[in-house]
């Protein structure tokens, strides 16, 4: 059964201890001001999720893989449930605002993707992002191209090897 996008949210909230964060010495800093400090973490949590195909979305046939439509549909309105959640938890005043901060992070993460089942459900993460941005795939990918860029290099060696 597929988690809640409600109890992603809130194990998200546990994994990047929030208030724990708030009431350490960084008491100081804005709700946005600690998501840009820990968006690594939240994109390659929330990237991990929202790909999350199960395999009876799945169907096999002689083509190989393909996810069925509704479950693509489900991903996509799972991406816009999640940034709408992530938007009111970290105080931006719209969604599109938090993915614009979230973006350089997110796409590497969902295109980098371990264990994805359908590059068709990466498609539609990847979609709804530049819907929701109101962006062409190039302006995105353009846009992501140098995080993209380190994170496929940091993965390729050690990361100690990298300075930004």
């Amino acid at each position: 059964m597929r988690i809640g996008l409600f109890k992603k949210c809130w194990k998200l909230s546990k994994l990047i201890n929030f208030q724990n964060e708030i009431t350490k010495s960084e008491s100081r800093l804005s709700p946005q001001q600690l998501f840009l400090r820990k968006k690594a973490h939240i994109c390659k949590y929330l990237a991990k999720n929202l790909l999350d195909v199960k395999f009876s979305d799945v169907n096999l046939d002689e083509n190989g893989i393909s996810v069925r439509e509704d479950a693509l549909k489900k991903v996509k309105e799972d991406v816009e449930k999640a940034f709408t959640v992530l938007s009111q938890l970290f105080s931006y005043s719209r969604s599109d605002e938090c993915l614009r901060d979230a973006s350089d992070d997110l796409v590497p993460n969902v295109l980098t993707a371990e264990g994805t089942i359908s590059e068709k459900a990466i498609l539609a993460v990847l979609e709804k992002v530049i819907e929701m941005r109101h962006l062409s795939g190039s302006a995105l990918i353009s846009e992501c191209f140098p995080s993209l860029l380190i994170y496929l290099i940091a993965s390729k060696c050690d990361s100690s090897d990298l300075t930004r």
